[in-house]
């Protein structure tokens, strides 16, 4: 997929710090062991390591472009600015596909989905939605720095709910009421809510 059509569709705040004509990316990536040509990697910012020190290395391994958070002038790749870039990986993961660090747990879950947004009444989750294979996913993310117990009105009934961690594949089983499932999320991180169509 193009990279300018790649950012200029995700609907995130993105800063191109540079020409993005043909530039292609394959996937997108957090994990440098996940690298691999033409990966988008996300330089996310962490308690122990920052992402910005990994490019270099990102860049052997055959990195298209860099996506950061401060621009990084020892390393030549093209590079896209978002202000967290944690928070700009949900858009831009629905569009390359069941790519990323959430491969593992859409795989887990046997989906090929297609997308279509979703609202929640905690302002600061936001929600992308995909349904396949008889099962609804939600790729769901807490924007703020402190964790929150989010609360979504499904609009279809539901029998079960599991929330997946995108980085580890480690699942739980949620509870549900009618069309209504909470969770708690951490501090700025994202879930993977996978719930079954009811028959």
């Amino acid at each position: 997929m193009e990279l300018a059509t790649l950012c200029a569709e995700s609907g995130a705040p993105l800063e191109p710090l540079a020409r993005l004509d043909g530039v292609e990316v394959s996937d997108l990536s957090l994990r440098l062991d996940h690298v691999s040509p033409g990966t988008f990697f996300a330089c996310v910012p962490g308690s122990s390591r920052d992402g910005h020190e990994l490019a270099l290395v990102a860049a052997e391994r055959g990195a298209t472009a860099l996506l950061v958070e401060r621009p990084l002038a020892d390393v030549s790749l093209p590079q896209v600015r978002a202000e967290r870039v944690r928070a700009a990986l949900g858009p831009l993961a629905h569009l390359v596909g069941a790519a990323s660090d959430l491969a593992a747990a859409f795989a887990k879950a046997g989906l090929r989905p297609a997308v279509s947004p979703r609202s929640t009444d905690c302002p600061v989750v936001t929600v992308r939605h995909r349904e396949a294979s008889g099962q609804h996913v939600f790729f769901v993310f807490n924007e703020q720095q402190t964790a929150c117990k989010a609360s979504f009105s499904l609009g279809f009934p539901a029998r079960a709910a599991r929330a997946l961690d995108p980085e580890t594949g480690m699942g739980e089983d949620l509870p549900v009421t009618g069309n209504d499932v909470s969770l708690t999320l951490p501090a700025d991180r994202g879930r993977v809510l996978v719930v079954p169509s009811s028959p």
